[in-house]
């Protein structure tokens, strides 16, 4: 595949952008030409984002390109009606470097479910973005299953839901800048979609809390990297940010922690289930007394340093379930 990023988009494959971090809220815009096959351990539960087709429903920007390659004159109708070709193109994600400077803390993948995942970077650019999707293998070459523009809300942070995959398979993704003359990639990141709701495989994660500054570097995450988890979760105290007092304090602590070589092991290896303790608001805050204008600013630092879907109903709320086919039902608690 050449540098030049051409932004496909096959049959059954959405990608939602989701902005509007620096707002307080945000809801999911999806652009599609066919509605998504998901299965019903996704549609059970709105908790867990589903994989329904939302229109437009609010003031975000999501910027996805449909072209396929059957025809020139192809159009959306068409589309639908499309095979998937037998022979993807591909992407080999060394035919771009690594730029460690506009994406420092490299990639995060979370929420996995039976169809798709949301996908996260921080990105210092100025130039137009990409995600892409590919295959999972040896090498760094894959099946370019999906690729698309993307939207950077205020600060860098990129969350990206991108669905219509199939369940029980490994991914890799990346994001990829566009620019005239050499295109920069982020570090290539890995994911596992969920089980079909009938299934009942073996699953693997991990888990940590109280990742604390003070033991940096933190190798036993290094070490997690290496398992080959499902998906590892992080259970509250990721950041310790007591003593922030703004939004721009809580966006340092987390960049600091994030930066760190276990983390970016780990996040880069599997996908995340993330939920908070109380350092990264400040030490036993309580909320019925806290100041609310540092509880919206580490909410805000939270949300956009993490993996983590928002839901439209409720987009502060942390607790939810996730389901891993008949094996696990996992509860995730804001306590």
């Amino acid at each position: 595949m050449s540098k030049e990023i051409s932004r496909r988009r096959f049959t059954k494959l959405t990608v939602v952008s989701v902005t509007g971090f620096a707002a307080g809220c945000a809801s999911d815009t999806t652009t599609s030409f066919e509605p998504v096959s998901v299965s019903d351990a996704s549609l059970e539960d709105p908790d867990v984002g589903g994989g329904e087709i939302h229109e437009d429903s609010g003031p975000l920007d999501t910027a996805v390109d449909t072209a396929i390659d059957s025809a020139e004159d192809a159009s959306v109708a068409d589309a639908v009606d499309t095979e998937v070709p037998e022979e993807l193109p591909v992407f080999d994600s060394g035919d771009f470097e690594e730029g460690m400077t506009l994406f420092p803390l490299a990639v995060q993948a979370g929420g996995a479910q039976p169809d798709g995942a949301l996908l996260w970077t921080i990105y210092g650019g100025g130039e137009p973005l990409d995600v892409v999707v590919f295959s999972d293998g040896d090498g760094p070459t894959g099946d370019l299953l999906a690729s698309a523009a993307v939207e950077v809300a205020q600060g860098g942070a990129v969350h990206v839901i991108v669905e219509g995959l199939e369940p029980w398979t490994s991914y890799r993704y990346c994001f990829v800048q566009r620019a005239d003359d050499d295109s920069l990639r982020s570090a290539v990141g890995r994911f596992r979609t969920a089980p079909e709701a009938d299934a009942a495989e073996i699953i693997t994660f991990g888990g940590t809390s109280c990742v604390n500054d003070y033991y940096s570097p933190h190798k036993t995450l290094s070490r997690a990297s290496e398992a080959a988890l499902d998906f590892f979760i992080l259970a509250g105290d990721t950041v310790y940010a007591d003593g922030s007092i703004d939004l721009e304090d809580y966006r340092a602590v987390w960049r600091n922690a994030l930066a760190d070589p276990g983390y970016r092991d780990l996040l880069t290896s599997t996908s995340v289930v993330a939920t908070w303790d109380d350092h990264e608001i400040t030490n036993d805050w309580d909320p019925e007394f806290i100041d609310p204008a540092l509880l919206a600013a580490g909410t805000q630092a939270f949300f956009e340093h993490m993996s983590l879907r928002r839901l439209d109903e409720a987009p502060e709320r942390l607790w939810r379930r996730h389901r891993w086919g008949k094996t696990l039902e996992l509860f995730m608690l804001d306590s």
